[in-house]
């Protein structure tokens, strides 16, 4: 353990390091603009950042996630892979249509595994909408200003669901505000005979009898549970016997401090609190048990 936050604490030296030698260049850059040195200083700034320190952060960023997440990952699961610089594909997460669509997307942290025999998928999201807006002022000048919306960043879990439905059907938490409603009204809104349900949680499916099915009373009371134990808006989506999970928390699952010093034991803390959000809904739900399935094993 001390060999391992020993290396991983000069890996993150090093590239804090960098970034304050890039720091520097800049600075000196913006002091010195009015000369022609300035522009030198900050385009050899930019030059160091991305030929220096861009591969330093790789560097450690690599060494973090091989030795600190992947080993938990394996202790944890079975069957893992675990790819950091892929993610799930776009038209993946947009066919469970939970989120508004942006213009920018972007995925990494992939995992695929199995826990309790359950399979799963899981990667980091984030859905964006750049917008950009021109004005002029009194004398002419046009500037164009740039204004980037954040519609979900998060962890997008996908898992095997062990009921047999041939549904769709989403529920999401009240409280975000970049619900796409199904798609453009290819889903219903459903209400169920629990008012605080309906009030806490947006449903939207294309069967009201497939709702009550997947929905019971104990499926709901999990939920709720799920969702207090979870940092972030919860969203639901039951499609095509699999079981959507995405959690809007800001955050990237499986990151590695860059500033302050490396603490193992912490760390260690850090990556074991985000496997455990992928446990706790195979847990939550149950999903080892297969007792609904079609094709169970006697």
């Amino acid at each position: 353990m001390e060999h391992t936050q020993a290396m991983l604490e000069q890996k993150r030296n090093e590239y804090r390091n960098s970034l304050l030698v890039f720091g520097a260049l800049l600075l000196i850059g913006l002091l010195t603009v009015i000369f022609y040195v300035g522009i030198v200083f900050i385009a050899g700034g930019v030059a160091y950042y991305f030929l220096v320190s861009g591969k330093k952060k790789a560097a450690y960023q690599e060494a973090y996630k091989e030795i600190m997440v992947f080993s938990a990952l394996e202790e944890a699961f079975t069957e893992v892979r675990f790819a950091p610089s892929r993610g799930l594909p776009k038209e993946v997460v947009e066919g469970a249509r939970l989120v508004q669509s942006g213009n920018r997307y972007a995925s990494d942290d992939y995992i695929c595994a199995k826990y309790k025999g359950v399979p799963f998928r899981q990667a980091d999201v984030c859905i964006e909408m750049e917008t950009h807006h021109t004005s002029t002022d009194a004398n002419g000048h046009t500037t164009t200003h740039t204004t980037v919306t954040t519609y979900f960043k998060g962890r997008w879990m996908i898992f095997d669901f062990n009921k047999d439905f041939t549904t769709t059907l989403h529920v999401a938490d009240r409280r975000f505000g970049y619900y796409a409603g199904g798609g453009r009204g290819r889903l219903s809104k459903i209400a169920l005979e629990d008012i605080r349900f309906n009030k806490e949680y947006r449903i939207y499916g294309d069967s009201q009898h497939e709702a009550y099915y997947i929905l019971t009373p104990a499926m709901m009371e999990n939920i709720r549970a799920l969702n207090e134990q979870t940092a972030g808006q919860l969203l639901l989506c039951f499609m095509e016997g699999k079981l959507h999970v995405a959690v809007n928390n800001g955050q990237n699952a499986f990151e590695p401090p860059l500033f302050g010093r490396f603490d193992f034991e912490k760390e260690r803390a850090k990556v074991l609190a985000g496997i455990s959000c992928i446990t706790r809904f195979v847990d939550g739900f149950s999903l080892d048990r297969n007792l609904f399935k079609l094709n169970a094993d006697s």
